[in-house]
């Protein structure tokens, strides 16, 4: 069984962290578009017999971030 070294236990946690972090970052990028996607596609729509036309742009894909 191989002993890995406290560098290397160091730097693959720093390395996965790293990744959290991106992914994290990428699902904010994410849903600024679709939120300003949703309030543009939310300006042209025509809604009937003047009702309000909404879209749900308070909603996160991931509510914890």
């Amino acid at each position: 069984m191989k002993q890995f070294s406290l560098l290397e236990i160091t730097s693959t946690a720093v390395l996965l962290a790293d990744v959290v972090v991106v992914v994290a970052d990428l699902f904010r990028v994410f849903h600024v578009i679709d939120s300003a996607a949703l309030q543009a596609a939310h300006r042209c729509t025509h809604a009937p017999h003047g009702m309000l036309a909404a879209f749900p742009t308070h909603l996160h894909p991931l509510p914890f971030l």
